[in-house]
């Protein structure tokens, strides 16, 4: 489970290095999910069945951090809006 957190971390950082993309735009995150769904086809293949358990476990595992950050910063007010007041 823990390679599957870092691992997730990792393709998600180089995906945004490479694609020159903010986290916020979900190309990073796409990149993450296809790694993921590719993966689980391998162990299905490897398996010969899916082991639903482990599935889930590892997909989950993989896409939260990278989910939680891409949406985290698309949600972020946009710091141009935000203008000092000047009351009185």
């Amino acid at each position: 489970t823990i390679l599957h957190i870092h691992g997730g971390m990792l393709v998600f950082l180089i995906a945004r290095l490479l694609s020159g993309r903010s986290i916020g735009s979900f190309v990073p995150f796409a990149a993450v999910l296809a790694l993921e769904l590719l993966n689980e086809s391998i162990d299905r293949i490897n398996h010969g069945s899916w082991r639903w358990d482990d599935t889930m476990i590892d997909l989950v595992s993989t896409l939260f951090w990278p989910f939680v950050l891409s949406l985290a910063v698309r949600l972020r007010p946009d710091r141009r809006d935000i203008s000092p007041r000047l009351d009185g």
